[in-house]
């Protein structure tokens, strides 16, 4: 399975419309908050991930 990350906190609804827009067998997956280390979290195992407006770093 491949797995998409979204860095911006994210609530269901919003998941649930952009999740439709995947291939089948990918799944979609968010942050739990803006905070560097949930978003590092949630990069784990993820294969892509995408962001709105929360800055990255090259951490």
């Amino acid at each position: 399975m491949t797995t998409v990350v979204m860095l911006d906190p994210a609530a269901p609804d919003r998941m649930e419309r952009v999740a439709a827009f995947l291939p089948e067998g990918w799944r979609l997956t968010t942050a739990a908050s803006r905070a560097a280390e949930d978003q590092l979290a949630a990069l784990q195992g993820a294969r892509y991930a995408i962001t709105g407006d929360v800055p990255v770093s090259a951490a």
